[in-house]
């Protein structure tokens, strides 16, 4: 009796506890949100400018301190839910939609034979990422939730465009369309796809010859590409150059000391970086399960983009997830060490093994860009440990 009366104390002392962290967590992150998502309000003006306004959504003014939109036409109109809500309650929103869509790669784990312990720990070891991610009000965590799905659609004729649709709104991370290229590649995908690109862009369009500025379809994707770019110009050296940025093509600029008002330097070494690694994880990911190999493809996204800010790294997540997953399960000192190495890179927890000179050993390796080298160890491991088991199994 005594011990059934202990046990059920710990359950109830359990989920008191675990309220109360989740409570202080959320609190945490909407009041992150509320006060800052910058990068939100970029989206919310430039849905407002299309919607109301008279200025073109990627108007640039010298006060903006490129603090303007740079996705393409054709993703204006997944912002306008927001943009009819006043400032507050669009954050509000918006840093909702994000939650959900943490919540939406959870649930995708969970149907990967993740348990929620796991599930529940790492998502407290990303809690840097998170915090960062919501106090900047980007996109990724919604995109993560959407786009995780692709592998496992089961309605091809609408799923896929549309996720299509999303992630080339984030142009670099387009590469990571390569690796559901099979489920693209068929006529009537297509020609939805073609009619979503077309049909929201021409809608913005429609809209902003409606009550704002006249404008042709040459002139708005002209501005498109000029706020696109705009980022190494008006963020300057001390950003676009920094410890900040860190994928693989800023840390080619880095070494090459290549100015940051030269963005077709950024573009090339994008392009180049995205074709060495796409060949390299089609060829070594073959023999994977194709939803591990689709986290390989979502992680490529976020290494090859040219500004690939610390918050854009949460996309990496479920990767993570299942490496240390497999790690967990094989109980070897070397693949949990290889995880374990993986995820100090990743959020700076070699940090706390560093000394007097942590400031500066810090900078270096940020500079080296070691997010990026960490996604690369984390791939890599999921080839390694699938080929280890083929062994096993063979013997």
């Amino acid at each position: 009796m005594a011990r059934k009366t202990f046990d059920l104390t710990l359950v109830v002392v359990s989920v008191i506890v675990s309220v109360v962290l989740l409570v202080a967590l959320l609190n945490r992150i909407f009041h992150e949100a509320l006060r800052d998502s910058w990068d939100f309000l970029v989206y919310w003006n430039a849905a407002r400018s299309w919607l109301f306004g008279t200025q073109s959504p990627y108007f640039i003014s010298s006060s903006m301190n490129s603090f303007v939109l740079k996705y393409p036409p054709w993703i204006i109109p997944f912002f306008a839910p927001f943009a009819l809500f006043p400032e507050g309650a669009a954050k509000f929103l918006w840093c909702l939609a994000n939650l959900i869509g943490i919540g939406l790669a959870q649930y995708w784990l969970k149907l990967q034979g993740i348990s929620f312990r796991l599930i529940l720990v790492t998502t407290l070891l990303f809690w840097r990422f998170w915090i960062v991610h919501f106090n900047a009000g980007q996109l990724n965590l919604l995109l993560l939730g959407i786009v995780i799905f692709a592998v496992s659609s089961k309605n091809r004729k609408l799923r896929i465009p549309l996720i299509v649709l999303l992630f080339t709104a984030k142009i670099f991370s387009a590469f990571s369309l390569i690796g559901i290229y099979k489920k693209i590649a068929n006529k009537k995908t297509l020609i939805l796809a073609t009619l979503l690109f077309s049909s929201s862009t021409l809608l913005v369009l429609t809209v902003m010859n409606l009550h704002g500025p006249t404008i042709s379809p040459l002139q708005l994707f002209h501005d498109w590409f000029r706020a696109s770019t705009s980022g190494g110009v008006e963020l300057g050296e001390r950003i676009v150059r920094s410890s900040y940025n860190v994928g693989f093509p800023a840390l080619i600029m880095r070494v090459l000391s290549v100015k940051a008002n030269q963005p077709w330097a950024d573009i090339l070494a994008a392009m180049g970086v995205g074709i060495i690694l796409s060949l390299t994880w089609f060829h070594f990911s073959k023999p994977l399960k194709p939803a591990e190999q689709w986290l390989g493809w979502i992680s490529l996204g976020v290494v090859v983009h040219p500004l690939a800010w610390h918050h854009s790294f949460a996309m990496i997540y479920p990767l993570f997830v299942i490496a240390a997953n497999k790690a967990l399960k094989s109980r070897k000192a070397l693949e949990l060490c290889w995880v374990g190495v993986a995820y100090l890179l990743i959020d700076r927890r070699y940090t706390l093994f560093l000394g007097g000179n942590r400031d500066m050993i810090t900078e270096t390796l940020e500079n080296a860009s070691v997010k990026s080298w960490a996604v690369v160890l984390l791939a890599a491991y999921l080839v390694y440990q699938h080929r280890t088991e083929q062994k096993i199994n063979r013997a």
